[in-house]
């Protein structure tokens, strides 16, 4: 792990076809700490939330 917790990249879920990757984690599609900081989305643009964690 980093100073502050984030995964190394060998330990990110792998990418899935259709899915927004977000990660506090350098590469990923949108980087963002969710606990601190909120991501806003329209209305019904989400079909399904996968959370992954080791």
């Amino acid at each position: 792990m980093d100073r502050r917790g984030a995964r190394p990249d060998r330990h990110r879920a792998p990418r899935l076809p259709g899915f927004v990757n977000v990660d506090i984690a350098a590469g990923a599609d949108l980087r963002v700490e969710i606990g601190r900081e909120s991501v806003a989305y329209c209305d019904d643009s989400i079909d399904l939330v996968l959370s992954y964690h080791e």
